[in-house]
């Protein structure tokens, strides 16, 4: 089992962490390489990807390939393709990282908490410019 090189590391910021590389990389990680990158067991790696899917309902693919565990997040679209709004300043890239952005977000607190925080400062705003 790898030592746990930082022992302030929580299970919280781990969760987030693995959150975070599976939502950015897009790609296959398998369990050895996420067990190595975050200083814990492939136990806790396992654990974690459980309770991201079973307690948080983050859409999660799992695989086995030679004997070897492998993880992704599901993709909530296809981000390779233009986007399809005004705002032509920014890149794909771009809009890519902020939709990944948000949506880490709304994982993080839940998805009906990020609804209200989201909704309340446009309500707002439109009781102050109508009122």
């Amino acid at each position: 089992m790898p030592r746990n090189n930082n022992p302030d590391t929580t299970y919280g910021k781990k969760l987030t962490g693995l959150l975070a590389r599976l939502l950015f990389s897009g790609e296959w990680i398998s369990l050895s390489e996420l067990s190595k990158e975050f200083s814990c067991s492939k136990q806790t790696v396992m654990r974690l990807v459980d309770d991201m899917i079973n307690l948080h309902g983050i859409p999660m693919k799992k695989d086995m390939q030679r004997g070897q565990r492998y993880y992704r997040l599901e993709s909530e679209g296809n981000f390779d393709s233009e986007p399809r709004n005004s705002m032509g300043q920014f890149s794909e890239t771009d809009l890519s990282q902020m939709i990944k952005c948000r949506q880490l977000v709304q994982y993080m607190v839940g998805f009906q908490e990020f609804a209200r925080m989201t909704a309340s400062p446009l309500k707002e705003m439109s009781e102050v410019e109508g009122g």
